[in-house]
């Protein structure tokens, strides 16, 4: 019976182990991956310069985006860090082309998040068409 004893251990033991490692070696998924794009996403967009920082502001949190501003080196550029709690960090800037375009390049998180990227872009955009030419606009969520 003694001699029983350590083998059922021992088999228990190896199955565990080859359990673990199994485990451990399932395939990943990639949830956000698109092969057309590619990290960052950019847009240029008919829009007022001065309206950069409103459309920022009221378009970010709706992604759960968090920005800091930062500093530019030039007058016809504005950049941002972008932080959030799931996605990790990111940047967004905005320069300006001419008197009428604006270029939009949205980066979120290390590796590129290409969907949440084009997602952000595309609302960017759209509040810039909404407030083209207007004072002020309501605020409609985007849809995803």
């Amino acid at each position: 019976m003694h001699a029983i004893l350590p083998n059922t251990l021992r088999s228990i033991t190896l199955f565990g182990c080859l359990l673990a490692l199994t485990a451990c070696a399932q395939p990943r998924r990639d949830t956000a991956h698109d092969p057309a794009h590619t990290s960052p996403a950019r847009i240029t967009v008919a829009g007022d310069w001065d309206d950069v920082d409103a459309v920022v502001a009221g378009i970010l949190p709706l992604y759960e985006l968090v920005e800091t501003r930062l500093p530019s080196p030039s007058p016809d550029l504005q950049r941002y860090r972008l932080d959030s709690l799931d996605r990790g960090p990111g940047t967004l800037s905005f320069k300006r082309l001419n008197d009428s375009e604006i270029e939009i390049a949205c980066s979120i998180g290390r590796f590129g998040r290409s969907n949440d990227e084009l997602r952000v872009v595309n609302a960017l955009a759209e509040r810039f068409t909404q407030l083209r030419g207007d004072v002020a606009a309501p605020l409609r969520r985007p849809r995803p």
